[in-house]
């Protein structure tokens, strides 16, 4: 018999969905967008890596890391603060970084802006960038240079430009023809044209144990009875019983009674409640599917019995009834 397997699966994704922690994001055209955060500022429990492509360089956000906001694309990330977000972004880099910002940026606290940048190399030449806001908003663009991070000092470019860990000039002179003075490119998120980027975004898993997912799952499906017959009892039209997902993917093979225990005897009862022949299957459902074969069982079977005909309505599930309901 096929009692509810749908539902139970679509159930079992959504828990596990629930107790695990995923951000992703999609690139198009250079551009990435993050999902799942269902409130305003987004909060890292775990480091999370993003990958850019040019140059290559693996971007860590450290656990414990707040933002409003985050955007990636193949050669930097941008990382929206403001005074809502209560906290500080942390990141490291393997390579130097240009800190572009929509406001005047400096090393030390701003009484303008309210951000703090502060950054170090150590010994393996791995960059931290720790940024903190504490006023308005700004928007950070964090692009990775191309020599490995030398210098724990933060070089100031102009008002919004910083070069944390040391010269993060990338090259030449060809870019901007004039200017020059302090020896910074053009921050990179400018350059992005590759049409078909990709971004890759490792988290850290953790999926809950077979037993929790079950106890959920026996949770929610009495929820999910209880409410189907509420509303068959208010006259809310229900899908047919032949369209209705199954909580079992096998049939019943043994006659059951009043003591009998086990899961047949819990399918059973879903079956009962999912029926909803009666007020006595409402009782049912309000008092949850069991494994224990009890009176409120046997009632609630005799009333589905009478439903369909099956003589001696009982409440004892015997060969009869039993082939009734394994051929719906």
């Amino acid at each position: 018999m096929h009692i509810f397997s749908r539902e139970k699966n679509r159930v079992l994704r959504g828990l596990a969905g629930r107790r695990s922690t995923y951000i992703g994001l999609l690139v198009a055209g250079g551009l990435v967008a993050a999902l799942g955060a269902e409130a305003a500022v987004l909060t890292y429990n775990a480091d999370t890596y993003i990958n850019v492509t040019s140059p290559s360089a693996r971007l860590t956000i450290k656990s414990g890391s707040l933002a409003d906001s985050i955007q990636a694309a193949t050669s930097s990330i941008n990382v929206v603060l403001s005074s809502s977000t209560t906290g500080s972004f942390t990141i490291t880099s393997p390579l130097a970084l240009t800190i572009t910002t929509s406001s005047p940026l400096a090393a030390t606290n701003s009484t303008t802006t309210g951000e703090t940048v502060s950054s170090s190399c150590n010994s393996s030449n791995v960059l931290t960038v720790t940024i903190s806001q504490t006023n308005v908003s700004s928007t950070y663009t964090l692009s990775p240079g191309s020599i490995p991070c030398a210098a724990a000092t933060l070089t100031s470019g102009s008002a919004s430009v910083l070069v944390a860990g040391g010269s993060n000039s990338g090259g030449g002179g060809g870019g901007g023809g004039g200017g020059g003075g302090s020896g910074l490119p053009a921050p990179t998120v400018a350059t992005t044209t590759t049409a078909t980027a990709t971004t890759t975004i490792t988290t850290t898993v953790v999926q809950p144990s077979v037993t929790d997912l079950q106890a959920q799952l026996n949770s929610l499906l009495a929820t999910l009875q209880t409410l189907m017959a509420q509303a068959k009892q208010k006259g809310i039209a229900m899908p047919a019983s032949g369209s209705q997902a199954n909580v079992s993917s096998g049939k019943f093979a043994k006659d059951l009674r009043v003591g009998s225990k086990g899961n047949d005897v819990k399918n059973l009862q879903l079956f009962l409640i999912a029926q909803n022949a009666g007020p006595i299957a409402q009782k049912l459902a309000k008092n949850g599917a069991t494994t224990y074969f009890g009176n409120l069982t046997k009632s609630a079977l005799a009333e589905y019995q009478k439903s369909k005909g099956i003589t001696p309505a009982s409440g004892y599930f015997g060969s009869k009834t039993r082939a009734q309901v394994n051929a719906q």
